[in-house]
């Protein structure tokens, strides 16, 4: 499936929705996280198609039908608004669905009632009962609810503070592309030959000051490519920051090197990982994306020739991936103020490695250490199945 910077439909579920052990990558069964994922597709799904009912009613007030089968079995997922507040993730949609529910929904039952309003049926009663006392003074049905709900959200995704959001989000997005897609170009253009390596840069024991420690190692890893012996010449390289419901903060990064020069992806791969784990006194640790890359044969590895269009698209889809990462979900602990991240090198003016030329000392030998990325694509359409909202 190819993506693009248009898509509307949440891009990091994957990628919050991951964990490795011992060197494979599983889909984990985070109910949290699926809450989310299901709010932020009812929520697009009404900015997308507006309706203002999700229940045809009678004249008497009875429910007869929903309006959008996909949303009424969405709304019965286990949904609770103390937890969407508590969340570590934020978006746009996370907080239209809050305030839509404090307005149209909170008033009239009991902070108890919650659980069993979403898994109502239509005209199951609600008893709105008055502060001082304690008193019933009225009833609302289910049905009746989730209609001022959805009328909410819909008059919500129609004002402006919405769509700047939205628009600001694609925005950053489109620009992380544009800068990560000169710098392939520009590569492209210098070297008849390249070489792609992939690897994530991970954190054990991660705590509240994981994020300080850590970026900091970063910045001084990057440096060492310029002049230390025991790392390889790469001509650029891009990196991007994220924060996963499991593997907690981590650097995707994609380095570059010269194709005519160098033809050992996995090998370089493992000499630039065990040098973060070293650098960081085995505090980090990564994933080398180069082992049993037959089974992911298409995620942009490897020897690139000039002339191979099909490498290159498949690159390009991988920087999109990447670049919409946030698009949707970001981590609330990433959105402290300066805080970078995504970053590219420097564009080649002409062709030349970055640092100076060196030998390597040691070889890396194999280890059991094993990302084999191919069970993400093959549950990830299944994952989303199960929590999309069809039209």
């Amino acid at each position: 499936m190819n993506l693009s910077l248009n898509d509307e439909n949440p891009c990091n579920t994957t990628e919050l929705s991951t964990y490795q052990e011992k060197g494979y990558f599983y889909i984990a069964n985070d109910p949290a996280l699926y809450m989310l994922f299901t709010v932020i597709n009812i929520v697009q799904a009404i900015s997308k198609d507006p309706i203002h009912n999700l229940f045809l009613m009678d004249k008497n007030g009875r429910a007869l039908a929903a309006n959008n089968r996909s949303i009424e079995q969405a709304l019965t997922s286990r949904i609770s608004i103390h937890d969407l507040a508590d969340s570590n993730y934020t978006c746009e949609h996370l907080d239209i669905f809050t305030e839509a529910y404090q307005v149209a929904v909170a008033p009239y039952i009991h902070p108890e009632d919650e659980y069993s309003f979403w898994k109502a049926q239509p005209n199951c009663k609600f008893d709105i009962l008055t502060s001082a006392h304690g008193l019933i003074k009225g009833s609302r049905s289910a049905a009746l609810l989730k209609n001022n709900l959805i009328n909410e959200i819909c008059q919500l995704t129609d004002q402006p503070k919405f769509k700047i959001a939205q628009y600001e989000r694609a925005k950053k997005a489109k620009h992380q592309y544009e800068q990560a897609s000169k710098l392939v170009n520009s590569l492209k253009k210098s070297f008849s030959k390249l070489l792609v390596l992939r690897i994530d840069f991970c954190w054990k024991n991660q705590a509240a000051s994981t994020i300080d420690e850590m970026k900091t190692y970063f910045s001084r890893f990057l440096k060492k490519f310029h002049h230390e012996k025991n790392l390889p010449n790469i001509v650029g390289y891009l990196w991007k920051l994220e924060f996963g419901q499991q593997k907690g903060y981590h650097y995707h990064c994609i380095f570059f090197m010269d194709g005519n020069k160098f033809q050992r992806d996995g090998y370089y791969a493992e000499v630039i990982g065990r040098y973060w784990s070293k650098l960081t006194l085995d505090k980090g640790f990564y994933y080398n994306c180069h082992r049993d890359k037959i089974k992911y044969r298409n995620l942009a590895i490897g020897m690139a020739h000039h002339d191979d269009q099909s490498f290159f698209n498949n690159l390009d889809q991988v920087l999109l991936y990447i670049c919409k990462q946030d698009q949707f979900l970001i981590s609330k602990r990433l959105l402290t103020p300066k805080l970078r991240v995504f970053g590219t090198s420097q564009r080649p003016s002409k062709a030349k490695m970055v640092g100076r030329p060196r030998k390597f000392k040691t070889i890396p030998t194999d280890t059991t250490l094993s990302s084999k990325l191919a069970v993400i694509a093959k549950n990830r359409s299944a994952f989303n199945h199960n929590q999309g909202i069809q039209k």
